[in-house]
C-alpha cells in the first residue's frame, strides 16, 4: 500500500530480516502515528523501534531499532540535499540515474537502491542491471554472460514480471558480498 517513492523506500528498509507482512504494519504505523515523513526525520530512533517493535523485546526491538535508524537517515541525508523528505524526483530521472543517486545513499544499500529503481519502472525487463547484479546472476548459472543487456533478456523470461523487483535487490545484495561470504549452498551452485 505505498502511496509515494518515500514509501516504497521505507518498505524496502522496513521488510530487511522480516518479511513483508511487517514491513506493512509498521509503514502503517509510521502513517498513523506521524504527520508526515519529516516528522520521522527528526524522531529519535530508540521512538521509533518502541513503535514498530511493539511488544517485541531483546534481540527484535534491537532490530527494529537499527531498521528505523536507517530509514530516519536515509530521509535525513535526502533532505539534506533537497531541502525536502520527498523522493519524487527520483521519478523525472532515468534508471540508470536513479540507481547511481540512491547506491550514495549511506543507509539504503545497492539491494534496496537495484530493488527500488526496478519497483518504479514497473516493466517486464530489468529497468537497471548493476555490475554486481550480473556478476551474481552470471556466476550462479542463471545466465549465460555477464553482460547487462543479456542479463536484462534473459532473467526477465526466466522469472516474470512479478518477481523482478525482488530478484534485482537480492542478486544484487549477493553480487556485492565478497565470494568467500555467500552462503554455502549458494556458494556450490556457483562452483
Amino acid at each position: 500500500p505505498t502511496e509515494s517513492v518515500l514509501d516504497k523506500v521505507a518498505v524496502l528498509i522496513l521488510r530487511e530480516g522480516g518479511g513483508g507482512a511487517s514491513a506493512d504494519r509498521a509503514l502503517r504505523l509510521l502513517r498513523t502515528e506521524f504527520v508526515d515523513w519529516n516528522e520521522v526525520r527528526i524522531s529519535r530512533p530508540s521512538e521509533l523501534a518502541r513503535l514498530l517493535a511493539g511488544s517485541a523485546k531483546g534481540s527484535a526491538q534491537r532490530r527494529w531499532h537499527e531498521r528505523a535508524k536507517r530509514l530516519r537517515d536515509v530521509i535525513d541525508q535526502v533532505y539534506n540535499d533537497k531541502n525536502d523528505p520527498s523522493f519524487e524526483f527520483l521519478l523525472e530521472l532515468k534508471p540508470k540515474d536513479q540507481y547511481e543517486f540512491l547506491a550514495e545513499l549511506d543507509d539504503l544499500g545497492a539491494h534496496n537502491a537495484a530493488a527500488l529503481v526496478q519497483w518504479l519502472a514497473g516493466g517486464d525487463h530489468f529497468a537497471h542491471v548493476p555490475p554486481s547484479m550480473a556478476r551474481a546472476a552470471h556466476r550462479l548459472g542463471l545466465v549465460e554472460s555477464a553482460a547487462a543487456t543479456r542479463v536484462r533478456k534473459e532473467l526477465a523470461e526466466l522469472v516474470g514480471k512479478d518477481r523482478l523487483v525482488s530478484l534485482a535487490g537480492h542478486l544484487t545484495q549477493l553480487g556485492e558480498l565478497a565470494e568467500e561470504q555467500w552462503p554455502p549452498a549458494l556458494a556450490e551452485l556457483a562452483d
